[in-house]
């Protein structure tokens, strides 16, 4: 999948976070050694090369604040990016590492002096621990000397608290995502890094979502890409576009009001079915170009859930020569429950407005039927109900050989610094960044 290498291999020992120079000294050298482990992997090839992150103080990086650190610091050092590697379950940790506050500390010490109790408050450093013991036997009392010895401790070891984000896998994503090639997903439900599998069992009482680690992913690319001069309008429609000295004008238009323009020196056209409307506005003559789409619709059938649960895994059939599809396929939704498809079929003739409509007719669940039965013989025709539909944007004609997606620079066409995604069909969102990484390379922004 060419998604890189990540791992974790190193650990600080408990006499290290005891003493802040000491920390401080270790954390330097860590930086010098896995920027030189950046620097060979990516004079080898390598992708990424990915630090995973953890969740206790010993496992660096463990809080937001410090992964970001190690990102910046092994760059400054060694020119060569390190990334993470986010776990969905190695948030579970770090809320018993928040700093507590100095109430918190004389109530803790009140409770455990009156009940002889052994809950604990974390306090950082052995000695902030020892000192608050002492109180405990004495009482429960916290003399303003002791709290100030206690509080100032904590000011001394910063790296050994963490925030309350740092125990929530969402605000990792969106804080860092971007900077995470590879996401180890694991179903956890808050309590533990149990590596749990996404069933419909264990989806009901955990707390990782598909749909939303994926949002959270967005914001995070959006996030940075809004620090580094870019910005994003969602709702808006694109009316045209000319040429000007240096680059492009855009005309656009929210809904409700005036055109607006937008200059710019690069313009991509990554705008799936809308990409052939798009490609034409810059005067793009789309048969000599190849670039007439061709919209093609794929329904999934849902399969019934007692017969779900005998499948466990992905089942693609064969393709056959001339196939405009991988193919009636099983597949597994984030519910565990399986879903049949999609079959291919052309729109050309369909109305726009009719593009999206299920048309569960008894010859469609025929052709599902028959499709996967030889390979999954418990099935029956009253275990298929209708789930959802999609259209593909294909670049490839009815009857015609299949084609490669087009990333396209359109300087032979009069248009540098134009660039044409046309014809991305699945897997266009899988390989989303490498394809960000192919338009980065024709405009000449990366080698």
């Amino acid at each position: 999948m060419r998604a890189g290498l990540g791992f974790y291999c190193h650990a600080f020992p408990d006499a290290v976070l005891q003493d802040p120079h000491c920390h401080a000294e270790q954390l330097e050298q860590l930086y010098d050694q896995l920027s030189r482990v950046a620097a060979y992997g990516a004079a080898q090839g390598a992708t990424a090369v990915a630090l995973e992150q953890m969740y206790s103080p010993h496992q660096f990086p463990w809080t937001i604040a410090g992964a970001r650190d190690l990102i910046c610091q092994v760059f400054r050092k060694g020119r060569s990016p390190l990334y993470l590697t986010i776990d969905t379950g190695h948030q579970t940790g770090q809320r018993r590492f928040v700093r507590p506050s100095a109430s918190t500390v004389i109530e803790h010490a009140k409770l455990r002096g009156a009940s002889g109790g052994t809950t604990s408050v974390w306090l950082g450093s052995r000695a902030a621990h020892d000192c608050l013991d002492t109180c405990v036997r004495n009482g429960g009392a916290v003399s303003d000397e002791d709290l100030s010895f206690i509080m100032a401790d904590m000011d001394r070891h910063p790296f050994l608290f963490s925030q309350s984000d740092d125990a929530d896998t969402y605000s990792w994503l969106e804080s860092l995502g971007c900077f995470s090639p590879i996401v180890h997903l694991q179903q956890v439900t808050g309590d533990s890094s149990s590596h749990l599998p996404f069933t419909a069992q264990t989806n009901m009482t955990g707390i990782i979502h598909p749909d939303r680690v994926l949002r959270s992913l967005m914001k995070a690319y959006l996030h940075e890409a809004k620090n580094h001069g870019a910005d994003a309008a969602f709702g808006v429609e694109f009316v045209g576009g000319e040429r000007t000295n240096g680059g492009y004008k855009l005309a656009v238009k929210e809904p409700g009001s005036e055109i607006q323009y937008i200059t710019a020196r690069f313009v991509v056209n990554a705008a799936g079915l809308a990409a052939g409307t798009v490609a034409q506005a810059f005067g793009i003559d789309m048969n000599a170009a190849g670039y007439c789409l061709f919209p093609n619709r794929g329904h999934y059938y849902r399969v019934s859930s007692s017969k779900s649960r005998l499948v466990s895994r992905l089942v693609y059939p064969v393709p056959l020569p001339q196939e405009i599809g991988l193919g009636i396929h099983i597949t597994i939704d984030k519910a565990g429950l399986c879903k049949l498809g999609p079959d291919a079929e052309y729109l050309n003739a369909t109305p726009m407005n009719e593009w999206y409509n299920f048309d569960d007719s008894e010859a469609r669940r025929e052709k599902f039927y028959k499709a996967v039965q030889r390979y999954f013989p418990h099935l029956e025709r009253q275990d298929l109900s209708p789930d959802q539909v999609g259209v593909r944007s294909k670049i490839q004609a009815p009857g015609a050989q299949a084609r490669d997606f087009v990333i396209s620079e359109e300087s032979p066409r009069g248009l540098p610094g134009v660039i044409s995604l046309v014809g991305i069909e699945s897997p266009g969102l899988t390989c989303a960044a490498e394809i960000a990484k192919e338009v980065f390379r024709q405009i000449g922004l990366l080698s």
